[in-house]
């Protein structure tokens, strides 16, 4: 018989978030915030998967800024 297994790790729940687009192809701030506040509100942590045309700058460090703002100390 296998010996019961005692738990020393806390497991993170994570959930993907996407970076919404408007049909005119603009990001869809409002979206991506009520989507990653959803995330948390589940007690899970958003995983931000940034779309490739916009991995490096001002949208990648908003994502980023938003979504830590939305933490607001939450692990």
């Amino acid at each position: 018989m296998l010996p019961t297994i005692q738990p020393r790790l806390a497991i993170t729940g994570m959930s993907a978030i996407l970076l919404p687009f408007t049909a005119e192809g603009h990001v869809d701030w409002p979206s991506f915030a009520a989507h990653a506040k959803r995330i948390f509100e589940a007690g899970l942590a958003p995983a931000v998967n940034i779309d490739e045309r916009h991995r490096r700058g001002a949208s990648r460090n908003r994502a980023l800024a938003d979504t830590h703002k939305l933490a607001a100390g939450r692990r």
